[in-house]
């Protein structure tokens, strides 16, 4: 078994519903003791007798006995663990490391915060390997690389995709940008089917992220649990996902946007009770979005977290941090994960604000 097991295995299902059965339990001895009270005072002369200008006690123990089920119903519905996990890219290690977790820490659901699918492409040719890369400004940039050393690494494994190419395959790709994008997006599709598939039994809602092509989200929308730019409910909690990021310096595929664009976008949503809030892009000097002593992320994200305080944000796209930090009442969280090493960053949350992390 392994070590981080034991600090999160739970005797059964059941046990969510602990935080919701102790408020029932403190609200009913109150209860039973305002009943003894009442019982036991209503013999004492003058002021403990009944009088009609005095508010009963059987009336107290009333207003009691609804406040008691009522916080009692509040707090089952609101209560749920959540395991949260992001920037996976595809490493295949990664998603077993992730299916073990999950078995292990029972979550009622499962989050995922963008770039889910396979970023790294390698070209295999008769004259050696190639990377298929494409600047932001759309330049083609097919670097070598040494073949054994990659296939030892087992590529498919690291998220890497090997594309074997014929020489003449390889001479239209040189100039073809959108050929180079059509051998991506085919391989990330295929991807994005399989975990689909894989993980359908573990209610993995999910976003995708800057390097994950915008083309595949006309396969994800069909699936219940892919959530950008969507409300979903999740008992008295509403979530939102947000896949959109401020623009980076890698190739777009279709997420970048700018600050004004993003504030556009999340601003035709409104909230009816507490909610969770899911965005790729952690929000602007968070001490989440810290890259070279830099802060690069979203102002806008950092609004609308300011604005509507949703009770969580989960965030990802930037893996050189992984921790909470607090904006306002809100309570934000980045677990991006260090694919090109294998190592998988997660988060165990109890919700409102029981958090653990757990690298793998």
């Amino acid at each position: 078994m392994p070590a981080f097991q034991i600090a999160f295995v739970r005797k059964s299902k059941t046990d969510i519903y602990r935080r919701g059965k102790m408020v029932n339990f403190v609200f009913n001895v109150i209860l039973v003791f305002f009943v003894w009270l009442n019982r036991y005072l209503v013999g004492f002369p003058v002021i403990f007798q009944r009088s009609e200008n005095l508010f009963p006690f059987d009336n107290l123990c009333h207003i009691i006995f609804i406040t008691a089920i009522y916080l009692s119903l509040k707090a089952l519905s609101s209560y749920m663990r959540i395991l949260f996990a992001s920037d996976i890219h595809g490493n295949l290690i990664l998603l077993e490391k992730l299916k073990e977790l999950y078995k292990t820490v029972n979550p009622d659901i499962m989050i995922l915060g963008g770039d889910l699918c396979p970023k790294g492409f390698a070209a295999l040719t008769s004259k050696g390997a190639f990377w298929l890369e494409v600047t932001k400004n759309g330049k083609i940039n097919l670097p070598p690389v040494n073949e054994k050393v990659l296939m030892k690494r087992k590529l498919k494994e690291i998220g890497i995709i090997p594309v074997k190419l014929s020489d003449k395959e390889f001479e239209d790709v040189k100039n073809d940008a959108d050929a180079i994008k059509r051998i991506k997006i085919k391989h990330q599709h295929e991807f994005l089917l399989n975990f689909l598939d894989e993980f359908k039994d573990m209610n993995p809602y999910f976003i995708f992220g800057n390097d994950d092509f915008k083309e595949l989200e006309g396969n994800a929308i069909k699936s219940k649990f892919y959530i950008n730019e969507k409300i979903s409910h999740l008992g008295s909690i509403e979530l939102l996902g947000f896949s959109y990021v401020n623009t980076t310096p890698f190739e777009n595929k279709g997420w970048d946007l700018s600050e004004d664009e993003i504030s556009k976008r999340l601003e035709k949503f409104s909230f009816d009770s507490a909610f969770i809030f899911v965005s790729h892009a952690p929000p602007y000097n968070s001490g989440l979005d810290v890259v070279e002593g830099k802060n690069v992320g979203s102002l806008a994200i950092r609004k609308f977290i300011e604005k509507h305080q949703p009770l969580l944000s989960l965030h990802g796209h930037i893996h050189e941090f992984t921790g909470t930090a607090r904006i306002g009442k809100t309570i934000c969280v980045n677990a991006g994960s260090g694919h090109m090493e294998n190592l998988l960053k997660a988060a165990v949350i109890d919700t409102p604000d029981k958090i653990k992390f757990v690298s793998l």
